[in-house]
C-alpha cells in the first residue's frame, strides 16, 4: 500500500508537467499459457475474467525521450491443472487462481495519429498485493506397495503466486472530446508476461491479458 501511495503521489506530481491526466477502468480477460515447458510436464488452463482500474499521464519528455506512465490495479483469475514426473512417480497440482497486482507501465514508443488516436508500446513492472488460490496437490511413488499423498495447496504452500512480474504492454486509445478540458477515451490494452505467474509448480506458466477500458482525460494545459 505504501508503494501504491508513493507511486500515485509521484504520478500526480509528474502530471503537472504533462498535457493531461487520465483515469480508466474496465474488464480484463486473462489467459494462462506455457512458456518453455519441460517435455515431462503437462498443463491445461481455463480463461478467467476480472477488472482493472488505473491512472495515466500524458506524454512527458525526459531527456528528449517522450514517455507515458500508467499506474494500474489488476484483479484477475484462471484455473490450472499441471502434472509432472517420470516412471517412478509423479505429481499433479489443480488450482483456482484469484490474484491482484499493482503495476507501473512505462510506454517508450508513443504515436499520435490525427490528434485523436494514441498507439503506445512499452514495459510493465508489477507486484502482487493479493495471493488468492485454492486447490490440491497429489503425488505418488511406485513401489511395493505404492505410496500416494493428497494435500491442499493452502496447507502445502505459504504463497503460490509469484511476488513480482515483468512484461510487455501495448495500448490503443481514441479521444472523444466532451468539452474544452474533458475527453472520453475508450481504449484497448494488452499485456504479455515474460516472468512466471507462480512461485511453485508449474513455474513455466505466463499470463496474457486483454483489457477493454473506458477512460476520462482532463487537460492540464
Amino acid at each position: 500500500m505504501k508503494t501504491f501511495l508513493s507511486t500515485l503521489l509521484l504520478l500526480t506530481h509528474v502530471s503537472l508537467f504533462c498535457q493531461h491526466f487520465a483515469a480508466f477502468a474496465g474488464p480484463n480477460w486473462n489467459i494462462f499459457h506455457d512458456y518453455g515447458k519441460s517435455s515431462h510436464d503437462q498443463s491445461t488452463y481455463a480463461t478467467g475474467t476480472g477488472y482493472t482500474v488505473g491512472l495515466n499521464t500524458g506524454t512527458i519528455r525526459i531527456h528528449s525521450l517522450p514517455l507515458l506512465f500508467s499506474l494500474q490495479f489488476d484483479h484477475y483469475n484462471g484455473e490450472v491443472e499441471a502434472s509432472g514426473g517420470g516412471l517412478g512417480g509423479g505429481y499433479t497440482s489443480t488450482a483456482t487462481i484469484e490474484k491482484s497486482v499493482i503495476s507501473l507501465g512505462i510506454y517508450v514508443l508513443n504515436l499520435r495519429v490525427k490528434n485523436r488516436l494514441d498507439l503506445n508500446f512499452g514495459v510493465d513492472v508489477g507486484a502482487r498485493v493479493h495471493d488468492g488460490y485454492t486447490g490440491t496437490y497429489y503425488s505418488w511413488m511406485g513401489g511395493s506397495p505404492p505410496v500416494s499423498l493428497t494435500t491442499s495447496l493452502e496447507e502445502r504452500y505459504d504463497h503460490f503466486n509469484a511476488a513480482m512480474y515483468f512484461g510487455l504492454r501495448s495500448r490503443i486509445a481514441y479521444d472523444v472530446p466532451l468539452g474544452k478540458s474533458i475527453i472520453l477515451s475508450p481504449q484497448v490494452n494488452y499485456y504479455f508476461g515474460l516472468t512466471p505467474e507462480f512461485s511453485e509448480f508449474p513455474k513455466e506458466t505466463r499470463s496474457m491479458r486483454l483489457y477493454v477500458c473506458l477512460g476520462i482525460k482532463r487537460k492540464l494545459a
